[in-house]
């Protein structure tokens, strides 16, 4: 049963590879485009300006209170802390599968 399993699994992974659409990745809008306001507030204003900067500070010395208690919640605040600080570098790096 467990080689039928381990078959099975391998010609589904190989038949998925023919059925994969292309990735593109996001860019960013540049000035005029339709929503570039949108963009240029939430990202450039709050989420790389201050706001963004102190929430995730705020983060960090929250998951450092919570070490000793939770040391899975100090492990999701760091990575919640680093991903707000990265957040557009992350946004327009990773490819979104578009149909």
């Amino acid at each position: 049963m467990s080689k039928l399993k381990s078959y099975l699994l391998s010609v589904v992974a190989m038949l998925s590879i023919f059925f994969v659409s292309p990735a593109m990745a996001f860019t960013a809008p540049a000035a005029g485009d339709f929503g570039y306001d949108a963009y240029d507030i939430f990202f450039n204003k709050m989420v790389d300006g201050p706001l963004g900067w102190i929430g995730a500070g705020i983060l960090v010395f929250w998951g450092l209170s919570k070490v000793m208690q939770q040391w899975m919640m100090t492990l999701l605040c760091m990575i919640s802390a680093s991903a707000i600080i990265k957040w557009e570098t992350l946004l327009t790096s990773l490819g979104a599968v578009l149909q």
